[in-house]
């Protein structure tokens, strides 16, 4: 019920001819550990992939925009600052920007 922020399981039969009965089981609990366990695994699958994709890059500029991409791909409206650290320089230098 989207007015009552909440979910239920309802299962109707006829007991005898002439007869309804229905059950109504409130699963809001159960919706909201299976929305959870999909945005874990989800976080598995992304993170599963990224390193995979990472062993195969080669040069920094490469890694950083693709953890960039892949941070962005996860915030639905962020904004996300891809820095560096460089000891040469002893300052931290942006690499890229991404979202609004």
């Amino acid at each position: 019920s989207p007015a009552l922020q909440r979910h239920y399981a309802v299962f109707a039969y006829r007991p005898a001819p002439g007869q309804f009965a229905a059950v109504t089981m409130d699963v809001t609990e159960r919706r909201l550990a299976e929305q959870e366990t999909q945005r874990y695994l989800n976080g598995l699958e992304l993170l599963s992939g990224a390193g995979m994709r990472l062993l195969e890059m080669s040069s920094e500029a490469e890694i950083l925009s693709y953890v960039g991409h892949q941070v962005q791909s996860l915030l639905s409206d962020g904004l996300v600052i891809v820095s560096a650290f460089e000891p040469s320089a002893n300052c931290v230098v942006v690499h890229a920007v991404l979202g609004s």
